[in-house]
């Protein structure tokens, strides 16, 4: 399921890229009409489905309980997760 995930979302690695690639801010703004982020988001603040949504969002909710948000942006432990 490792790579499934990997293969759906492109993750930044802040702590190992030298220079910020993108802004937090630009990612915040694009998040919201991102249709497979946003429903994400709204989980992690909001609460999880009791079971699995299933489609593209199977490997968010497999992952749900080290989702967090941040400023607007998905993370993944300490990585920005971009779909």
């Amino acid at each position: 399921m490792w790579l499934t995930f990997m293969d759906q979302a492109r993750i930044l690695a802040f702590t190992d890229t030298p220079e910020v690639p993108i802004l937090v801010k630009t990612v915040a703004q694009a998040t919201p009409g991102d249709q497979e982020l946003a429903p994400v988001i709204a989980w992690c603040l909001n609460g999880w489905p009791v079971t699995d949504p299933g489609s593209v969002f199977s490997p968010y909710f497999a992952r749900r309980d080290a989702l967090s948000v941040v400023n607007g942006c998905l993370l993944w432990g300490k990585r920005v997760v971009i779909s």
